[in-house]
């Protein structure tokens, strides 16, 4: 777990990409991260553990999360699509599985989604507001349906 208070301060960005980290990610147990300074947090191709905790929702400056090939698994929360600032969600290569939460296409941010090669089913949401371009890679998964007209509005 990252120790209370690291986080707090004066940390922009947090990278422990490509290392052999392990277990659960446990950021934080209280909201008193509101108003963490980080922008970055890449903890890309280690060994995590377990679903996305909500700690990471009350990093409200967090504009890139990466947490691809790891093993995570369960669900992907819809408030991660919440997140004000977020520009660049990177999932791929875990074991997440259920239906894309629709809150993900009706931010007003995101620019890159990433959630390919995981065991995600169900179909695209078919209300997507995505009013913007959007890099949305979605391959290796089990979904199912068609493609939602409004998502290739922006193609």
């Amino acid at each position: 777990k990252i120790p209370k208070g690291f986080l707090k301060d004066s940390v922009e960005v947090l990278k422990l990409s490509h290392n052999k980290l392990s277990g659960e990610i446990i950021l934080f147990e209280e909201e008193h991260y509101f108003y963490s300074m980080l922008m970055e947090l890449l903890l890309d191709n280690n060994q995590f553990t377990g679903e996305i905790e909500q700690g990471f929702r009350w990093l409200q400056n967090l504009w890139l999360l990466d947490i691809s090939n790891n093993r995570l698994s369960g669900v992907i929360p819809s408030w991660i699509g919440e997140l004000p600032v977020l520009f660049a969600l990177l999932l791929s290569n875990n074991s997440l599985e259920g239906e894309i939460p629709i809150s993900l296409f009706n931010t007003s941010t995101l620019s890159l989604l990433d959630l390919s090669a995981n065991r995600l089913s169900g179909e695209i949401p078919p209300h997507v507001k995505s009013s913007k371009p959007l890099v949305l890679l979605l391959q290796d998964n089990n979904l199912s349906g068609v493609i939602p007209d409004t998502l290739l509005m922006n193609v």
